[in-house]
């Protein structure tokens, strides 16, 4: 990305960070910025964990939403954190909690 004008800005990795990103996503994300200021976000995911993204994706976007009561928040996280659970760690990451 740098070798085509691309400046890195931060990187967050939930496989090695977990509690980071509350225990409710596993992938890495790096943000970069363009020559004219602009910051986009890459996101490296397994194939298990980009399918839990997008299965996911609708609690993600409920939890956003200002509309959504701090009740309700907390069961979406909760609903959150037990299917990323099921997601299997790469080879070489051990996962700090023991699971897959």
């Amino acid at each position: 990305m740098e070798a085509a004008g691309y400046t890195f800005v931060k990187e967050g990795n939930a496989w090695t960070e977990p509690a980071r990103f509350g225990g409710g996503y596993r992938g890495i994300n790096m943000t970069f910025r363009t020559k004219d200021g602009l910051e986009f976000e890459v996101q490296l995911h397994t194939p298990e964990s980009h399918a839990m993204k997008v299965e996911t994706h609708p609690l993600y976007e409920e939890i956003r939403d200002p509309r959504t009561g701090k009740a309700r928040k907390a069961e979406l996280e909760d609903e959150q954190r037990r299917r990323w659970g099921t997601v299997p760690y790469p080879a070489g990451i051990p996962n700090p909690a023991g699971g897959p």
